[in-house]
């Protein structure tokens, strides 16, 4: 099937707050937690990768010396928790900085992105396959794998995106043959490129050019002078967000669609509140809130405004839903939208009066709401059956299932970190989760749950003191992860027993 963004990435915010919010949630341990790339390991090992395009076997594991270093791993754990194959990226001399992007998985080949680097395995047991490099070391930033996707049997990575010479890749999963690259700008990127659900990816450059790809073919499909702004696509339209005014206080946004193959604008909408975020939805929807603006003191506090659902196609409004409380996320699904509302911005504050919201996607009508506030970085698992999300107070959090008739909890499993949450659900009677926190004596995990029963299935460190830093990609009964160190500690790579391997191969 093809697929317009990688499973289980964060949905996409746009809003004059969408980058406060992001960076609240850089706690320590916890800095990836709303990024979208993925963060190459650190010079000062020997350990080397196969020139571009080779394929790689196995090897022992890599050799070490003394000194800081970051290693990264491939990892694919069961529906039950069991690692069932665990291999270690090179570190390569030379290779750029970016940070965590989610695996792809296309057919039976699951690709995983180190700075400048892709990395194909088989999916059934880890073997590499073959590995690509982009762009030349001299040059920080570009070719670095800043963006991952899936389309129509192609693998699609966004290179460079921060650099002066961002570009768009399309390869064979197979083999990891170049089907065709394109240039997206002659200057970086305004904001990360989006991916409409008939296959176009659109990017604005930092001088407000706004270009439109075709996906299966990389040809320019329209370019447009737009302003600088935020982006995002909802259906098959892409939306621009702009935003104006002198001082944060008195920032309105406005809103341009343009139709994702022709660049027609499709509608527009102008003077909304400055904190507004969107969220794009299932069937073409676009869910708008308000994140409140800051007001001077003495200033009467304006209504916490509504969730409003608009077509996306059309900008025409299909609902409103008010909750009287301030909003802190939105998450869509076919099986409802969730609205979290509470203290905005926030994680480790005890909110009594937050509370959790799932309502009818199509409708806007709340089927319940229960006490409590909700991690609003941490994605839920959104099904006919259950509603998962990870509940906060000001110094733990808890894995909280929530029955998607009633609203009634089923059961909560404490899990004693901040920030950095990710939640999964494979095909399979059970939830996984990855936490911090990180230390030498204290790894993040991997938590496997019974969603029946909310009875704990497996527990397994993950490497040393690596950390998730980005969504787990679901691939059938199984999740993939790729943790990776953020400290000096110097990780010691997987073993080379049966569900282990290291795509390390020296340098000449």
């Amino acid at each position: 099937m093809p697929s317009p963004a990688t499973p289980g990435r964060v949905p996409k915010l746009i809003g004059v707050f969408a980058a406060v919010l992001a960076l609240a949630a850089c706690g320590p341990a916890g800095a990836a937690a709303t990024v979208t790339a993925k963060t190459a390991a650190a010079p000062g090992t020997q350990a080397g990768a196969a020139k571009s395009g080779t394929k790689l076997a196995g090897a022992p594991p890599a050799a070490t010396i003394a000194g800081c270093r970051t290693g990264a791993w491939a990892e694919d754990f069961t529906d039950a928790g069991r690692l069932t194959w665990q291999v270690s990226l090179p570190a390569t001399p030379g290779l750029g900085y970016a940070s965590p992007v989610s695996p792809a998985r296309s057919g039976g080949m699951a690709v995983f992105a180190d700075g400048n680097a892709l990395y194909a395995l088989r999916l059934g047991d880890g073997r590499p396959v073959w590995h690509r490099e982009f762009g030349p070391a001299k040059n920080p930033g570009q070719g670095t794998v800043d963006g991952l996707w899936t389309w129509d049997g192609s693998v699609i990575a966004a290179l460079g995106t921060g650099s002066a010479a961002p570009a768009l890749v399309s390869l064979n999963p197979a083999t990891g043959a170049v089907r065709w690259t394109v240039s997206l700008a002659s200057a970086g990127l305004e904001d990360d490129p989006v991916i409409t659900s008939d296959g176009v990816l659109a990017a604005l450059s930092q001088t407000g050019a706004l270009r439109a790809f075709d996906l299966a073919t990389g040809r320019l499909l329209w370019s447009s002078q737009y302003l600088k702004a935020g982006l995002l696509a909802a259906g098959t339209v892409i939306i621009g967000n702009a935003g104006h005014g002198s001082s944060i206080t008195d920032e309105t946004r406005a809103l341009t669609a343009f139709d994702g193959r022709t660049g027609k604008v499709a509608w527009s909408a102008s003077g909304l509140p400055g904190g507004s975020q969107f969220v794009p939805a299932p069937g073409g929807r676009l869910l708008m809130y308000d994140v409140p603006l800051p007001v001077p003191p003495g200033t009467r506090t304006p209504a916490p405004a509504p969730v409003t659902a608009l077509d996306a196609a059309t900008g025409k409004t299909l609902w409103t839903l008010g909750t009287g409380r301030p909003v802190t996320a939105v998450w869509a699904a076919p099986a409802g939208v969730v609205v979290a509302t509470g203290l905005p911005g926030t994680v480790l504050v005890e909110d009594p009066g937050a509370r959790l919201y799932l309502a009818d996607l199509g409708t806007g009508q709340v089927r319940w709401s229960a006490a409590g506030h909700t991690d609003p970085y941490t994605t839920p698992v959104i099904t006919p059956t259950d509603v998962i999300t990870v509940a906060t107070t000001p110094a733990t959090g808890t894995v909280t299932d929530h029955a998607a008739r009633s609203g009634a909890v089923r059961w909560r499993a404490p899990i004693t970190d901040v920030y950095g949450r990710f939640l999964a659900k494979p095909a399979g009677p059970d939830v996984l989760v990855t936490f911090p926190p990180v230390a030498a004596s204290k790894p993040s995990v991997l938590l496997a749950i019974d969603v029946a029963t909310g009875a704990t299935r497996a527990t397994h460190p993950l490497p040393y003191t690596a950390a998730v830093g980005a969504p787990l990609t679901v691939a059938g009964g199984d999740v993939l992860a790729e943790p990776e160190t953020f400290s000096c500690a110097v990780p010691v790579a997987p073993g080379s027993g049966p569900t282990a391997g290291n795509l390390g191969a020296s340098h000449p």
